[in-house]
């Protein structure tokens, strides 16, 4: 007697069930979604990604087209791979593709989304980016800095001449190390090298870069937030977040006295402290949000600037040719000096050419940072659903052939009298985004990156070890935050005298 009831519920729930997968198909059908490669039940298309996604989304996107709209566990996530794309979500609808997702592990380093890169957009977005701007990325502020970096790629020049007899030198510390003395300066407002948690910043950064690119289920399957403990994921997380804590904490409580002791000029770090203070501001700032944005200021910069640095030079050194053409303009402008000036760079077309080669071919954030879609949009006719994840591959538009003749070489000439530059507003090139999220600091970390490149084929000769040979250099990427050379740069530096 009690068979019938349950069985005939069992019925009519799988048939209720079939019934509304069938009006979702059909929901889906009419809306004209953009192609999706074949998925697998429950996970979509994750088992797809690899472990270099911007790769493997490259080769996706061959077969099926410059948009799609992939399935990652149960998050739909628009693919975008070509520039006119790349333009129609970064520019013509840049207002609804400008928030960003609430992922796991950029929500937790950055304080719940209080930073500038990773803060959804809005007013408290709007209010951190006119902070930064104000006082640290303006051009009359960024050229205020034109000493700080001059001194510190002296101070790299030393380092190299130094070592330069012991054998190959691993120039990824050289620019790991050029990169944070110059952004601890600039944003902290004093050499850090003593001071304690120096040698940790740039682990912890490390290995925070690592983690945003790691994989959280509970990110992709609303369900499975518990997952992320058996993984290890939210262990490791754990453990992550409490050094990168102790760390700013140990910053912020040294400036926090020294501010109040008048010991130096304020720095940036100092100016958020006294923000902090005033009840006046625009902006209401915690020592969380104070954290947020100098782990901002230390990821982006240290990053971004010795990956950029570290693929230019890797490149180069693979094209003997096009750095002994590069070397011959440097050292006609440099004349007998010992060392190129910021006001020298304007008249380095050839420089330029090289790094806009480099980052064309290594663009050191390949998907950009992920953005949301906040309302239903329609793009070449396709439907775009509310809240689908965005990523531009940014890695598959530089090696588009359509755009780039001969897209895998290094081939610097072919921006030898182009307009084309990578502040984002050509779309063939934006390595650094585009729109109101483009990356604000742009300004800020390329004169390092010039300076210190022309002073090192100034003053020396680079070649790989004896045992190696140029074009079989290791060139494999590891993919984090960044996507950087997966096995450091070692090079036998030789000095030049003019």
């Amino acid at each position: 007697m009690v068979v019938l009831p349950v069985l005939c519920f069992t019925v009519c729930c799988i048939l209720f069930l079939h019934l509304l997968l069938w009006r979702c198909s059909v929901a889906k059908a009419a809306k004209h979604l953009p192609p999706c490669p074949p998925k697998l039940p429950l996970i979509g298309n994750l088992h797809q990604l690899g472990h270099l996604p911007p790769r493997s989304l490259h080769d996706m996107s061959k077969k099926y087209g410059p948009i799609m709209l992939l399935q990652l566990g149960n998050v739909p996530t628009l693919v975008v791979s070509t520039a006119d794309m790349a333009a129609e979500v970064l520019k013509t609808q840049d207002h609804i593709f400008s928030s960003r997702p609430a992922l796991k592990v950029p929500k937790r380093l950055f304080y719940g989304g209080k930073d500038i890169a990773f803060a959804p957009y809005g007013e408290y977005w709007r209010q951190c980016r006119k902070l930064a701007a104000l006082h640290l990325l303006s051009s009359k502020k960024v050229q205020s800095f034109r000493h700080i970096r001059e001194e510190e790629v002296s101070r790299m020049i030393d380092l190299v001449s130094s070592k330069h007899t012991l054998g190959p030198i691993d120039m990824t510390d050289v620019f790991s190390f050029l990169s944070k003395q110059t952004i601890c300066r600039i944003s902290i407002g004093q050499h850090s090298a003593k001071e304690d948690w120096y040698k940790e910043i740039g682990a912890v950064i490390k290995e925070c870069s690592l983690m945003m690119g790691s994989f959280n289920p509970g990110d992709y399957f609303a369900w499975l937030p518990w997952l992320s403990h058996l993984t290890g994921l939210e262990q490791k997380l754990n453990r992550t977040c409490e050094w990168l804590d102790r760390v700013l904490d140990t910053i912020i409580e040294k400036h926090t006295k020294e501010l109040r002791g008048g010991e130096r000029e304020e720095c940036f770090v100092d100016i958020m402290l006294n923000l902090m203070e005033d009840e006046t501001t625009d902006i209401d700032l915690g020592r969380d949000n104070i954290k947020a944005i100098i782990m901002d200021t230390f990821g982006a910069g240290t990053e971004s600037i010795s990956v950029t640095m570290n693929w230019v030079m890797a490149e180069l050194i693979r094209n003997p040719k096009v750095m002994k053409k590069l070397q011959e303009q440097i050292r006609s402008i440099a004349c007998s000096r010992s060392l190129i000036k910021e006001e020298d760079l304007t008249k380095m077309a050839h420089l330029k050419a090289v790094i806009k080669e480099a980052l064309r071919l290594h663009p050191p954030g390949p998907l950009l940072v992920p953005r949301e879609l906040i309302q239903d949009t329609t793009i070449k006719g396709y439907h775009i659903p509310c809240g689908a994840l965005v990523l531009v591959n940014v890695w598959a538009i530089g090696r588009d052939p359509k755009i780039w003749e001969k897209p895998d070489d290094f081939r610097p000439e072919r921006f030898l009298g182009s307009q084309v530059d990578y502040k984002g507003q050509d779309f063939e090139l934006i390595p650094f985004g585009g729109g109101r999220r483009v990356c604000p600091g742009i300004g800020f970390s390329m004169p390092i990156v010039e300076l210190a490149i022309a002073n090192l084929l100034l003053r020396f000769d680079w070649s790989v070890a004896d045992s190696w040979k140029a074009e079989e250099m290791n060139m494999e990427e590891v993919f984090g935050l960044t996507m950087g050379k997966k096995t450091k740069l070692y090079a036998v530096a030789t000095p030049h005298y003019p």
